[in-house]
């Protein structure tokens, strides 16, 4: 269960680098090449997809109250 912000921010990191070969973060690096990233729709599709997933499978596990 995600029971705090770092929680979240480690899960969506994971989405994101599953997705994104380059991707590191989503910490700010203060360098282009580092903060913006190409990426096809479909792959930006499917990670809002497992985000919104991972929002159900959190509500259902008793989180958000």
């Amino acid at each position: 269960m995600i029971a705090n912000d770092q929680d979240l921010h480690e899960a969506l990191e994971t989405i994101a680098s599953n997705w994104i070969p380059s991707f590191v973060t989503l910490d700010e690096q203060h360098s282009d090449g580092l903060d913006f990233h190409t990426v096809h729709v479909s792959s930006l599709e499917e990670m809002l997809k497992e985000a919104f997933d991972l929002g159900f499978k959190h509500r259902d596990e008793g989180g958000f109250n």
